[in-house]
């Protein structure tokens, strides 16, 4: 299987410092695609690349180089796997609570701030809290948070990040744009009573 574009965000993952390793997909975008535009030296293709585009043999050579890694493990080897998934997803994903709504969130999962820290910290939460979790970030009951490498998303995790991420986008309409695209948002949304 190929793991390049998972193991290519893993590559920009680990340049973050600890604190923006756990900010909204949305906020990272830029500062990835600057990096990885030092590294191979063309901005098109950076974005192409970060976007899932396959790499042309001397960008693999290139991020070979920068990461210390070959092109094979590059390509084929699964880098998230080291990174122990399901701390690295608990991180992330308690990282973007907003500031002083920790202890809300952990009342509505039945839990103790200090357990949160722990589950961050590497301790494994049980299969009925794991599934609260999921529900309180709007993740879908299957998502497997031992397997899927949410913490390199580049796309709005959960129900709040993406309706934050529709919100900016509409707010980043110009009247031009918005007179545009508003039958169609209202076709899609309905008119809600």
């Amino acid at each position: 299987m190929d793991f390049f574009n998972e193991n290519l965000r893993c590559l920009l993952w680990e340049k973050d410092d600890e604190r923006s390793r756990f900010v909204a997909p949305s906020q990272r975008i830029d500062v990835w695609l600057r990096r990885l535009n030092t590294w191979i030296g063309d901005e098109a293709r950076a974005k192409a690349l970060l976007l899932g585009e396959s790499p042309q043999a001397d960008e693999l050579s290139c991020l070979a180089q920068v990461s210390g890694r070959d092109e094979e493990t590059l390509r084929n080897g699964r880098l998230a796997a080291d990174r122990n998934i399901l701390t690295q997803n608990l991180c992330f994903l308690f990282g973007t609570v907003e500031h002083g709504q920790m202890s809300a969130v952990a009342e509505r999962l039945g839990v103790n701030q200090s357990t949160i820290q722990r589950w961050r910290s590497g301790t494994k939460p049980g299969v009925d809290k794991r599934s609260a979790i999921l529900a309180e970030f709007g993740l879908p009951a299957t998502c497997d948070l031992d397997d899927e490498a949410l913490f390199l998303s580049l796309a709005p995790i959960g129900l709040r990040q993406k309706q934050d991420w529709l919100k900016r986008r509409i707010d980043e309409l110009d009247t031009h744009e918005l007179n545009e695209l508003f039958p169609a948002l209202r076709r899609i949304f309905g008119d809600k009573k």
